[in-house]
């Protein structure tokens, strides 16, 4: 295991759980405004016919 993982931080991210932990909370309690607007970019992507 390494030292970054050992402290809780992902191995491809130096986030820290501390900043994490509320970021999530607000991404997952969004406004109807907030998540409409997350998902015009969403929208614009062009289609693949499979996953993305």
């Amino acid at each position: 295991m390494s030292e970054a993982n050992r402290e809780g931080f992902s191995a491809h991210s130096n986030i820290d759980p501390k900043t994490r932990q509320p970021a999530k909370k607000l991404r997952t309690e969004m406004t109807k405004a907030e998540a409409a607007m997350w998902n015009m970019p969403r929208d614009l992507r062009p289609t693949t016919g499979g996953r993305a």
